[in-house]
């Protein structure tokens, strides 16, 4: 099988969103969906659905990205209570996202307003040297980032959000 990669103009969720629909509900053994993005918001577990035990997600979860609404604490919490691992690292601002033996590289956050208001881009590659190029960038996001715990996560959910404009 050759490898592929495409260009996706417009609405990358929609093909994102579609890969980890079927990737969560086939019942083989998977591997993790791993997302580095650096702002998730309050409609991002419906861009990336069902993310479970295994799953990793690195993002910008400072209490500045939380005040200002970019970041939605209750999704982490949300997602950690599923058993995803979530990671802070601060200025992140990747959006690679893996799952299975596809990479998805483009510019937009896991946000409503990416989907409804932003002109957005992103590249879809199974081209196996990059899919694991791209693995690693996200394991070393991970390790160089903060762990956050259930106990944090409540904590940061607590903050007054104050969104600008």
């Amino acid at each position: 099988m050759a490898d592929n990669t495409k260009f996706i103009k417009g609405d990358p969720w929609i093909p994102i969103t579609k890969k980890v629909s079927e990737h969560k509900s086939d019942k083989r053994k998977k591997s993790p969906v791993l997302v580095a993005i650096a702002y998730i918001s309050d409609h991002a577990d419906e861009l990336l659905p069902n993310l479970g035990k295994g799953d990793i997600v690195v993002c910008d979860a400072s209490e500045s990205s939380i005040k200002g609404g970019i970041t939605s604490a209750k999704i982490l919490l949300k997602w950690k209570n599923a058993g995803v691992r979530i990671i802070c690292y601060e200025n992140l601002h990747a959006k690679v996202v893996v799952i299975g033996k596809t990479a998805f590289v483009g510019s937009a956050n896991a946000s409503k307003s990416s989907v409804d208001d932003l002109h957005e881009a992103a590249l879809q590659t199974d081209e196996t040297l990059v899919v694991k190029g791209i693995k690693e960038f996200i394991h070393d996001a991970a390790e160089r980032g903060t762990s956050l715990s259930k106990a944090s996560l409540k904590k940061l959910k607590e903050i007054k959000v104050v969104r600008k404009g």
